[in-house]
């Protein structure tokens, strides 16, 4: 069984140029010093330096997260001396039902793909889905083109949404069947009643702190 744990994924768009660097010189390193994160990746779309942006966490608990970071924006919990420098904001949060994460991630990664995918499967389905998701990460893995990390959050309404991460394109197409041209391919297709998805070219982070595998 996964590990208890939250999904927060914070979307937003930044209101000048050059707030990647503050993300990379002050949000991001003060976020990993939370002695509670389990994992942090910030992603990034686009050209330009005020595309789509992604910061997604993952925490021990919900608690844990309320008390570092906050679960709304009023009033911010996390800098708020910064929030004005963004737009466009939302602000998703989901308990995890499954987690996978392998000791490679702690390794490097400069041009790693982030994906989140959100779904809703049929009724009474959202376990089997997991339990399908999970397995065939774990056959990814061990054929050698698998994510470096999942994890799956989902909710009473057979709804769910999947944070992961890649350390290539190649490899996500391997796995999911998609590629550049068509990014929105998954397994498990016929599980799905809504499906989307969307890509981040990752934003190098710091040493990230150590997590077991789990499943």
């Amino acid at each position: 069984m996964a590990q208890p744990g939250t999904l927060r994924l914070f979307t937003f768009r930044p209101a000048r140029v050059g707030f990647d660097t503050l993300l990379r010189e002050t949000l991001m390193p003060d976020l990993l010093g939370c002695p509670q994160l389990v994992d942090l990746h910030v992603g990034r779309q686009g050209p330009n330096e005020t595309g789509a942006r992604l910061v997604a966490s993952v925490w021990e608990s919900r608690e844990a997260m309320v008390a570092a970071v906050g679960d709304h924006f009023d009033p911010p919990a996390f800098h708020p001396e910064y929030l004005d420098e963004t737009i466009d904001r939302k602000l998703e949060i989901v308990d995890l039902i499954g987690s996978l994460r392998f000791d490679a991630l702690d390794a490097p990664m400069p041009n790693c793909i982030v994906r989140v995918a959100r779904g809703r499967v049929q009724p009474g389905s959202l376990e089997l889905y997991r339990d399908m998701v999970l397995e065939g990460a774990c056959a990814d893995v061990r054929a050698g083109h698998g994510a470096a990390a999942l994890y799956l959050g989902g909710s009473s309404d057979e709804r769910f949404v999947t944070l992961s991460i890649w350390r290539s394109w190649s490899a996500l197409e391997r796995a999911t069947g998609g590629d550049t041209r068509h990014p929105i391919s998954t397994r498990n297709m016929e599980q799905m009643i809504e499906w989307e998805v969307e890509h981040y070219e990752g934003v190098p982070n710091l040493e990230r702190p150590r997590a077991p595998v789990s499943a």
